[in-house]
């Protein structure tokens, strides 16, 4: 996939006041600005590549939503620090980095995962599934079940990445119980325990994309009044 179609894709995930955009991680030279940069000063070369791709892409999905583009910080989590007044979430994958961003008046947090659709190792499976996760896994064909695996490992890991700037509390898999619409291409994490602001049973909702390349998974708490 390339990065067009993978902001294509995105665009058809959220909702039309968010911005998105997608950057090729190889093979480009992106803007490096100090403020940043210190972030990675001690990573090797292709850390450094993907993270000034991801920058780009944040600053480009802050464009196209009609913000003033911005520096995106690094706090001492490693969490990006947004701007004043924006929400937003970059992802990597191979050879592509992507971001969405949004008015912090419409949007409390996002999060947005974007992994090769290669399948999840058995071998990691009690680790992140649930019994009931395991289940709707195993109903697949043989040969699609490591990818619905995987596909249960994006979804939450955009969910703790959309819970993350509210709660800043680092938990494990169990803690949140993922279900997908029959339809498909929507889902629902749940939260089986308190965590901060959220109580059990709490949940964050999203989208996702699958294809032969990637998965892609988009949560979002949007404000009440939006």
């Amino acid at each position: 996939m390339i990065a067009t179609d993978l902001a294509a894709r995105l665009e058809a995930l959220t909702p039309e006041f968010f911005g998105v955009a997608s950057c090729a991680i190889r093979g480009e030279k992106y803007p490096v600005f100090a403020e940043e940069a210190v972030a990675v000063s001690n990573a090797v070369g292709p850390r450094q590549q993907e993270f000034f791709a991801g920058r780009t892409a944040a600053r480009r999905a802050m464009r196209r939503a009609r913000l003033n583009e911005a520096l995106v910080l690094t706090g001492d989590d490693r969490a990006p620090i947004w701007p004043e007044g924006m929400v937003g979430s970059i992802s990597h994958t191979g050879d592509l980095a992507a971001a969405v961003v949004a008015r912090a008046n419409d949007v409390v947090a996002v999060g947005l995962d974007i992994e090769a659709n290669e399948g999840l190792e058995q071998g990691l499976w009690a680790e992140i599934l649930s019994p009931n996760e395991r289940d709707w896994v195993l109903a697949a064909p043989v040969d699609a079940q490591a990818r619905r695996a995987k596909l249960v490992f994006s979804v939450k890991e955009c969910a703790y990445k959309c819970q993350y700037p509210l709660t800043r509390q680092l938990f494990g898999f169990e803690t949140l119980a993922v279900t997908f619409a029959p339809e498909g291409g929507r889902f629902e994490a749940r939260f089986m325990r308190n965590v901060g602001s959220f109580t059990s049973g709490d949940v964050i909702n999203g989208r996702y994309h699958c294809d032969e390349a990637l998965i892609i998974a988009v949560a979002y708490i949007l404000r009440k009044s939006t």
